[in-house]
């Protein structure tokens, strides 16, 4: 069977409500402390919530709609709410390791944020989420937030979601019986100057990811300012077990290095660690937390027997998935390789980047579905096993 893996989890199934749908409180809040935001911050957990499943049984999140019971709103310190499902380590890491699901549409007359038609799955142990905030580069005055999800209002009471319904929707029909809502608060405010370290991530490679030694691997990563300094530069620094290794720079498409990537061959086989540093204009800097990986002799990936292919090259704009693209991945003999990192993004013309990571399958084989409810053109291309395909597709999505 191939492997499936959805790029955005903006994934649109319909599922018809239980008849057995209950109450039900076994909600689990993890608050969020009192924190203090500024001007042009992002990735800030607001909201951390771990939806139960189905009694055992696994369930699927259609419609959610948030509301903030202080002072803050879009427009008032707020310039996006985003939902997350939880990736990678247990917790909240954000850009380039966390799912981003979507962002909020926000209703002024209801006072909500709400995310729509999603079919996004809760396992049977249940499903981590996050909400944070993005908020505002001008902000006039200080304001509060606290996030809630309110105990369900079907207004029309059909069991389906319309803009001015609150709460969760779940495909079992399971409600609450309690808000959700975090314990503490945090203070959005303004500052002049800025403190704030920029971001940078690695993308694609995975923790204890096997690398070829004398064979080259295109490093990419995603990166962001914070505050509103200016991206100055991310720089790399790869050592193998018992050295320091040194900071290299890396190369990017955009002065503002939302996208990078750095060329490394391997010369001996070992245990190595891979990390950047991100840093801005004001001098301000971060390091990602460090992954760890082997370099050995094993079977080389083949950019001309692989393959990378799209089934449509345009679709609606409404959640659901019309375009797949699929890769195959094969040795200079044409064996499929099991295992490989693939790595699928697109960039949108407004320049907003989606990008995610699986390995593929038996057969050497990863399917993608490819879903969004965002209109416009966007650039298709792929990376595997650290080698850049030369196909890229132009994909159209229409209202």
């Amino acid at each position: 069977m191939k492997k499936y893996a959805i790029l955005s989890v903006i994934l649109s199934l319909f599922f018809v409500g239980s008849a057995s749908a209950s109450t039900f409180s076994n909600y689990t809040i993890n608050n969020v402390p009192y924190e203090e935001w500024n001007n042009s911050e992002f990735d800030r957990v607001a909201l951390d919530v771990t939806i139960p499943s189905n009694n055992g049984q696994t369930d699927y999140i259609q419609s959610l709609a948030v509301m903030n019971l202080e002072t803050a709103n879009e427009g008032r310190g707020i310039s996006y709410l985003y939902l997350w499902k939880d990736e990678g380590a247990a917790g909240f890491q954000g850009m380039g390791i966390d799912k981003r699901v979507g962002k909020g549409k926000w209703d002024s007359e209801s006072a909500t944020w709400s995310w729509t038609d999603m079919g996004l799955t809760v396992p049977s142990a249940g499903l981590r989420i996050f909400i944070t905030v993005e908020t505002e580069r001008t902000i006039n005055s200080r304001y509060t937030v606290k996030l809630v999800i309110p105990k369900i209002d079907d207004v029309n009471k059909d069991g389906v979601f319309q803009i001015g319904d609150k709460g969760l929707f779940l495909a079992s029909g399971n409600t609450t019986d309690k808000e959700i809502n975090n314990t503490d608060y945090q203070l959005i405010k303004s500052t002049t100057s800025d403190s704030k370290a920029p971001k940078a991530v690695i993308t694609n490679i995975p923790e204890n990811y096997q690398i070829n030694s004398n064979d080259s691997y295109l490093i990419s990563g995603l990166a962001r300012d914070e505050g509103f300094s200016g991206m100055m530069g991310v720089s790399i620094n790869i050592s193998k077990t018992g050295e320091s290794g040194s900071w290299q720079s890396t190369s990017t498409d955009s002065t503002i290095f939302g996208r990078w990537t750095y060329s490394w061959t391997p010369s001996s086989i070992g245990t190595y660690t891979v990390k950047v540093k991100a840093t801005d204009f004001n001098g301000n800097e971060s390091i990602s937390t460090p992954i760890t990986f082997e370099v050995v002799n094993g079977s080389k990936v083949s950019t001309t027997e692989s393959t990378f292919t799209v089934d449509n090259l345009t679709a609606k704009a409404d959640g659901k998935i019309y375009i797949n693209t699929e890769v195959s991945v094969k040795d200079s003999n044409g064996n499929p390789l099991s295992g490989k990192a693939i790595e699928v993004s697109y960039l949108r013309n407004d320049g907003f980047i989606a990008r995610d990571v699986r390995t593929t399958d038996d057969n050497g084989v990863l399917v993608w579905g490819i879903p969004t409810i965002t209109s416009g053109t966007v650039v298709l291309n792929a990376i595997i096993d650290g080698k850049a395909m030369t196909q890229t597709y132009n994909l159209s999505f229409t209202d």
